[in-house]
């Protein structure tokens, strides 16, 4: 199936699947409604039989729990068809060739760099507008860096070509990584923050105080049931909830502080979970795609599985912003202090691991946005290396990726050697500078590891100058 005719089927679908999940939406809220009602008048017309209004209230209150939850299902879904709606039509206007509103890379843009300003890698309607379809703020990095410091190992280009052609099939992949990126972006205060184990501030929390807030628990319990019992004045269990309460009082600052961070800083990954999951399941047989694979595994455990421990543990200390979570929580079971104590010791196991896995994950992002790229241009070519390094570069029919198919002149390049030099001569704006500007373009994406816009080309991987400007 061609790129057009995806991303049409896609955002057809899309909205088709909208309109439902409104339409559901609607009858989900009118039976919320339904139901509040049929609980009032439950409760009216059974006033005078306590036990069948209790149990009628409850199966009512049961039953718009459901529906509430159910309605929130519905939203979600909801939501990743839009995202996705917004992903396929995006990509058919650049296969229509409108670049506008696409990511321009502004704060990568070095005027002193060796070519990237000369060729408009970066900037609006360029390179980077074309290539960047990356679903996480850092793989757009790590594209933009590989853009400004390519690959000049020949082994490594090879590796990245093997990869992007491989996840260039790969649509579900790179479809579920936009819908899942754009969900999470959607619901981060800080889109640019990154995951690192370096941001995080050592949490430290005194040994005696984590054995504490393991037994603060049946310590209530039990002082419950004694003063229950009369075994023990009925105070005590209130003067057990206050002190936990007045030791949790002390900390709260500061476990404050360290929520706040936590999950401003881990956020990246802890909402991309589902992602991560995808990945891991993913059946790689390209070499660097594999090994990047490797690196979400942790002594057999999947990174996936980690990271949902982690976001289960930062969502339990959620309860602290609800003032009756608060209370109830800390004051029978030092819950803050237990929490953050598991968050501590899975800090000190697996935090090491939080920078690889963000960068394992931007890097799969850089290279499926590539392949996006290869995906989307079909007619486009893998070039050849040349390991004897005779032919810097050579092409036939070679165009620039930024004009239109049907307006592009395609040319023809000469071998050039190391030792050679090529003189283009002719009238002013008959297209001297598009030439040698298309000429560094297709050099930068072979090295990049992308198909390139010729019939055929061949080069050798060596440091970029330019000074067109």
């Amino acid at each position: 199936m061609t790129a057009r005719k995806h991303y049409t089927a896609l955002s057809t679908q899309a909205r088709d699947m909208i309109a439902s999940l409104s339409r559901k939406g609607r009858l989900i809220s009118w039976l919320r409604v339904a139901v509040f009602i049929a609980a009032i008048a439950l409760g009216i017309m059974l006033r005078h039989d306590a036990t069948a209004m209790v149990i009628a209230i409850a199966v009512t209150v049961m039953l718009f729990l459901a529906l509430v939850k159910w309605h929130d299902n519905v939203i979600t879904h909801r939501l990743r068809e839009e995202a996705l709606l917004k992903f396929a039509e995006s990509r058919l206007r650049v296969l229509d060739g409108n670049l506008s509103g696409l990511p321009r890379g502004e704060r990568y843009i070095d005027s002193n760099h060796p070519y990237t300003y000369d060729l408009d890698v970066f900037g609006d309607k360029s390179l980077f507008s074309l290539l960047d379809s990356t679903a996480t703020p850092g793989g757009s990095d790590k594209l933009a860096h590989r853009l400004m410091t390519p690959d000049l190992d020949a082994d490594d280009i090879i590796r990245r070509q093997q990869a992007i052609m491989e996840l260039s099939d790969m649509t579900s992949l790179r479809d579920f990584m936009q819908v899942s990126g754009r969900m999470a972006e959607s619901n981060l205060a800080d889109s640019r923050g990154s995951a690192s184990a370096v941001a995080i501030p050592p949490i430290n929390q005194p040994v005696a105080l984590t054995v504490l807030s393991y037994a603060a628990f049946p310590i209530f319990i039990t002082t419950a049931v004694l003063s229950y019992l009369d075994v023990i004045a009925s105070s005590w269990c209130l003067w057990t909830f206050l002190s936990f309460l007045g030791l949790s009082a002390l900390g709260a600052k500061r476990i404050g502080r360290l929520h706040s961070r936590l999950t401003e800083t881990v956020s990246s990954l802890t909402s991309r979970v589902d992602l991560f999951r995808h990945i891991e399941e993913s059946k790689f047989t390209s070499p660097l795609l594999q090994q990047l694979q490797q690196r979400l595994n942790v002594d057999g455990t999947e990174a996936s599985t980690l990271i949902a421990k982690l976001a289960k543990e930062l969502k339990s200390l959620d309860q602290r912003y609800n003032a009756v979570g608060y209370l109830l929580f800390n004051g029978t079971s030092l819950w803050d202090y237990r929490v953050i104590s598991n968050v501590d010791r899975w800090m000190k196991r697996y935090g090491r691991h939080l920078d690889s896995w963000y960068d394992t994950l931007s890097e799969i992002d850089a290279l499926s946005a590539l392949a996006t790229f290869d995906f989307e241009n079909p007619e486009y070519t893998y070039p050849q290396i040349d390991r004897s390094g005779k032919v810097i570069m050579e092409a036939t029919e070679m165009g620039h990726p930024l004009i239109g198919k049907s307006s592009r002149v395609n040319n023809p390049l000469p071998p050039m050697t190391p030792h050679s030099f090529i003189i283009i001569t002719g009238a002013n704006m008959a297209g001297k500078s598009t030439y040698l500007r298309t000429i560094g373009i297709n050099y930068l994406l072979a090295m990049t590891g992308a198909p390139v816009a010729a019939k055929a080309m061949t080069f050798s991987p060596s440091m970029l100058f330019t000074g067109l400007r």
